[in-house]
């Protein structure tokens, strides 16, 4: 029974080893055709996603400053003409 068991634990490891070596290859096949692991990817869209809020409200922040700036500028001519 000891020989089944143990036959059964190497058979176990070599599994292992080749679904290691099949990611491996994988990986660097992958790799090698300029593809990135998918959690890079999304860090990637996660970025982009937040840079692009970053600067939808800096330019949200710029109109409203500048729309500010001209109504000060319209009441100003408009007191001074009256």
């Amino acid at each position: 029974m000891s020989d089944d068991k143990s036959g059964d634990e190497r058979k176990d490891e070599l599994t292992r080893r080749a679904a290691l070596s099949l990611a491996a290859a994988v990986a660097a096949f992958g790799a090698a055709m300029g593809m990135r692991p998918s959690t890079a990817i999304a860090q990637d869209e996660h970025e982009h996603r937040h840079e692009h809020e970053h600067r939808h409200e800096h330019e949200h922040r710029h109109e409203h400053e500048h729309r500010h700036e001209h109504e000060r500028e319209h009441r100003r001519r408009h007191e001074h003409e009256h």
